[in-house]
């Protein structure tokens, strides 16, 4: 179980439950994350690590003598599902905090709806450097995750100590998480090493099913490594299509990816 949601739920369920809701049978957190489709091998190990937590939390009493009740929802990785169920829990269930989203396409829309409800959120995933940017920061919304800043400057930082790479592609989700990590990823390289070419960049859809083309295109430019954040089940579908088409051995396997693609659930899909 990730010591952050044992953390968040403990923490969160000690510190900052209003004095007023004392008189509720449990401590309801609503739980909205991606169960199905490509994200969901990151949805569904968060989801089991909550339960586990709240399991452990209420077997030694719950918190000031109440337990934690988790209202698990669907988001499907889609920002308009996310909020749907997100406002559902408060205004039905009246879930006394929100933990969950797994993109950063939904997080930052279900930020907006805690902000208005006053709730606090906790995205334990979404990596956007938007989500708590100054323009967009509010008193209930917490990260516990990286940022798409850390990534791109860690990925940049890794590449440039390769001294033979003079060429570079780049190929991540066409949404906020891809978008923000290249960003970040490109303004580093050129500053560390301004004597490396962005050769290519490519931008396949969340969700996609057929790499095929993404891939040749990228080929065709010959990197000599590649920052990747395609990430979840796309990139378990990536790999396998990139494999037999010598994507890896093209670069000698130069490969970084910020998308946690080492996980133990990514390893074995």
């Amino acid at each position: 179980m990730s010591p952050h949601y044992r953390l968040a739920a403990a923490c969160l369920s000690a510190g900052l439950v209003p004095f007023a809701a004392a008189a509720q049978n449990t401590i309801k957190i609503g739980f909205p994350l991606p169960l199905s489709g490509p994200v969901a091998v990151y949805g569904v190990p968060i989801i089991k690590g909550a339960e586990m937590a709240v399991q452990e939390i209420n077997a030694k009493g719950g918190v000031l003598g109440r337990k934690l009740e988790l209202l698990e929802r669907d988001s499907k990785a889609n920002a308009d599902e996310a909020v749907r169920v997100a406002r559902e829990l408060i205004i039905k269930d009246n879930v006394d905090f929100l933990i969950g989203t797994g993109t950063s396409a939904e997080a930052p829309a279900v930020s907006t709806i805690a902000k208005e409800n006053k709730i606090v959120f906790i995205a334990p995933t979404s990596k956007t450097v938007q989500l708590t940017s100054p323009a967009n920061l509010h008193p209930y919304i917490f990260r516990l995750g990286s940022n798409t800043d850390i990534d791109g400057r860690t990925g940049a930082s890794i590449i440039t100590g390769w001294k033979d790479v003079k060429r570079v592609a780049t190929i991540a989700p066409d949404y906020a998480y891809g978008r923000d990590a290249v960003a970040a990823f490109v303004d580093y390289l050129k500053k560390a090493r301004p004597d490396i070419e962005i050769v290519d960049q490519q931008w396949p859809k969340l969700g996609q099913s057929d790499f095929t083309a993404f891939i040749n295109a990228q080929l065709a430019k010959q990197p000599d490594a590649i920052f990747c954040d395609v990430y979840g089940g796309d990139f378990v579908t990536f790999a396998k299509q990139a494999a037999p088409l010598g994507y890896f051995k093209a670069v000698n396997n130069r490969v970084v990816n910020g998308g946690e693609v080492g996980t133990t659930d990514e390893a074995q899909a």
